[in-house]
């Protein structure tokens, strides 16, 4: 499905190992398999889900369970491993990829509009009810079409990350592994996955949805543009709250749970405070949107992209990876944001820069930006 310089097939359901791919999995086996860091002391909170049957856990642990990682995504790789350059990762693919899935509930509503039009509701009486929701999808059904095809990209984008960590492998692995759930906070992990999805889906129906709106005629040309700047507004809001919560005290204790993490993998991109919960998945994306004018079916795609980015920084995947909206346009000017920018923010924890996670452009602009490591060779890429 995507380009890439191997010649093995890059289909998540194709894991064939590679020749790096045998050397890191011949060198982890020769590890201590408990062992996750090079530091005398794992600091990290105690993690045990990965290690209990699936019928023994309560229904949280059954949720949090099923974003579970392989262990050779959180296992420490030796030092001898070796795996080349960065690799390039190609964007199209990727743009098909969520496409794909964030057109799916709008492309079932559109046939719903040909297959059932005002001339059948009329002549079929028994029908009636089914086939008025399917023509106009009021918001109850429509809300649960909606929502149904975003927990099926979830769990595919899942997979898919996981796939290209494994490919690619992961930022710093040679001195720490990427942290597991802790046991702490599995409820808490659980349950924001509720909120995340119904927090997300239940404002864009409360502030746009319109029943009479044919989404064949939601897109225009000037749609990308405006997701450009919608974009930039809801990074400009997250930078001035992200980098509040560093620097002053007070707003720190709100977001310093999501810290705990300094290596974070997707799901742990939910690990946070009630308030924290609020302010990034309401607030900010409310404000945006308040900002750029966006019609229903416009921003539940770009929903999907922004969900898409926001997991994507979690990863820790160690390839030049450009942001599918923002990436290009901004990498011109040297504000593109790479998967590392974001990780290196958690490694530091408290003094972490890099606040932005849609861009670089606020950073680049206010100063805080820090050194890239891994990437800071790049050919076109900015090395701070």
């Amino acid at each position: 499905m995507l380009a890439s310089s191997s010649s093995d097939s890059d289909d998540p359901g194709n894991l064939d190992l590679t020749t790096v791919d045998r050397q890191v999995a011949d060198a982890v086996d020769n590890l201590d398999s408990d062992k996750q860091t090079r530091q005398g002391r794992d600091w990290r909170p105690k993690s045990t889900l990965h290690l209990k049957q699936f019928s023994e856990m309560t229904i949280l642990e059954k949720m949090a369970a099923r974003r579970l990682m392989p262990s050779e995504y959180h296992s420490l790789k030796p030092a001898t491993v070796d795996r080349g350059p960065i690799p390039k990762h190609p964007l199209l693919p990727e743009h098909l990829f969520i496409l794909s899935h964030a057109l799916l509930a709008p492309a079932l509503q559109q046939l719903s509009y040909y297959s059932f039009p005002a001339t059948v509701q009329f002549h079929l009486q028994v029908w009636r009810v089914v086939i008025a929701a399917g023509y106009k999808w009021p918001p109850a059904v429509a809300w649960f079409v909606y929502v149904a095809s975003y927990i099926f990209f979830g769990n595919r984008v899942f997979k898919r990350f996981t796939h290209f960590a494994l490919k690619y492998g992961t930022l710093d692995e040679k001195n720490v592994g990427r942290d597991r759930y802790p046991d702490k906070a599995i409820d808490q992990l659980a349950l924001g996955q509720l909120a995340f999805l119904l927090t997300r889906t239940f404002g864009e129906f409360f502030i746009k949805y319109d029943r009479t709106e044919n989404p064949i005629n939601a897109f225009s040309w000037t749609t990308p543009i405006r997701w450009f700047f919608w974009l930039v507004a809801l990074d400009y809001f997250f930078y001035a709250y992200h980098r509040t919560a560093h620097e002053v005290d007070l707003f720190w204790r709100i977001h310093k749970i999501h810290h705990t993490t300094r290596h974070p993998s997707p799901l742990l991109s939910i690990l946070s405070s009630e308030i924290q919960e609020v302010i990034e998945i309401a607030l900010v994306p409310l404000s945006a949107t308040l900002l750029v004018s966006m019609n229903f079916h416009e921003l539940f795609v770009l929903s999907v992209y922004t969900s898409y980015v926001e997991l994507l920084g979690h990863t820790g995947i160690r390839a030049e990876w450009e942001l599918p909206i923002t990436g290009l346009p901004l990498r011109l000017i040297g504000c593109n944001l790479l998967i590392e920018d974001h990780d290196t923010h958690h490694r530091f924890g408290k003094s972490g820069r890099n606040y932005g996670k849609q861009s670089r452009f606020w950073d680049v602009l206010f100063g805080t930006t820090t050194d890239r490591i891994e990437m800071s060779n790049l050919p076109g890429q900015r090395p701070y």
